[in-house]
């Protein structure tokens, strides 16, 4: 239990996930995401990724945080296209009921024109502490932008504009800005980057590389600093399915593992 508790102040004042989902490729890539070709989760984090008009994407997985049980998360998202608009909105669930659990709702709408586009995230989330008959609720409000010009995908999220506390005596979870990058390399890669930054903290950064192989199977790694982080993963295609693993490591927390799977039902691969 007090193994529990020094993680959930490391990792945020306010509450472990903040107001993000993560999934399973956003772990082995260390937050970056392959803006060319996103998974359901990585929708939720930058709405202005690229995806095939009438192309339904779904997305489900499983992690462990730093190998405790008490910190496990499963989370089911979803996003679609239609014409000139995508709409994305996933849930996520962490934690014991007996001990502390964190329930999440997220949503993300975004239009695009030409190269362009610009978007809205809402996101809520509920808190409990040990069974109580009382809970916790706060909602957060964000704003997206980017542009896709041929090889080049460049993007901006702002998240927690409205500074969201789950109780009045609580710390905010504080705003959060996070600048996406992503260059396809000529052959079968992509380069991809990402600096987050928050207020009260030192900004973040990722350069992770994201390799296809034979029949659309792939690697992918990641490396951040501050703390130095690592890790990366695997995604095994069939058809329009595809099955990933992902890892990193924390320097002082250890390792966090996640198993995902997810298909295109309409349109594209």
């Amino acid at each position: 239990m007090k193994t529990l508790i020094g993680i959930l102040i490391v990792i945020m004042p306010a509450t472990v996930l903040g107001y993000g989902i993560t999934g399973g490729r956003d772990i082995g890539l260390g937050g970056a995401v392959l803006i060319s070709a996103p998974t359901a989760s990585e929708l939720l984090v930058c709405p202005f990724a690229m995806i095939e008009k009438d192309r339904l994407l779904i997305e489900s997985g499983y992690s462990r945080k730093f190998e405790l049980s008490d910190l496990e998360e499963v989370y089911a998202s979803a996003g679609y296209r239609f014409g000139a608009v995508t709409a994305s909105v996933g849930i996520s669930q962490l934690g014991r009921s007996d001990y502390y659990l964190e329930q999440l709702l997220r949503a993300g709408l975004a239009a695009s024109y030409r190269d362009y586009t610009i978007g809205l995230i809402i996101s809520g989330k509920t808190v409990e502490f040990g069974n109580r008959v009382d809970d916790f609720r706060a909602a957060a409000i964000g704003v997206t932008a980017g542009v896709n010009h041929g090889r080049y995908h460049f993007g901006i999220c702002a998240d927690n504009l409205n500074h969201p506390k789950i109780a009045d005596n609580s710390e905010p979870d504080y705003r959060r800005v996070g600048i996406y990058l992503e260059l396809e390399g000529p052959a079968r890669y992509s380069l991809c980057g990402r600096l987050l930054m928050e207020e009260h903290a030192r900004p973040r950064a990722t350069v992770a590389q994201y390799f296809r192989l034979y029949h659309d199977n792939a690697i992918f790694w990641h490396v951040s600093t501050r703390p130095m982080t690592y890790g990366g993963g695997v995604e095994i295609a069939y058809s329009r399915l595809r099955v990933r693993y992902a890892v990193s490591h924390h320097p002082a927390l250890g390792f966090t593992h996640a198993v995902s799977l997810g298909a295109s039902v309409f349109g594209g691969k």
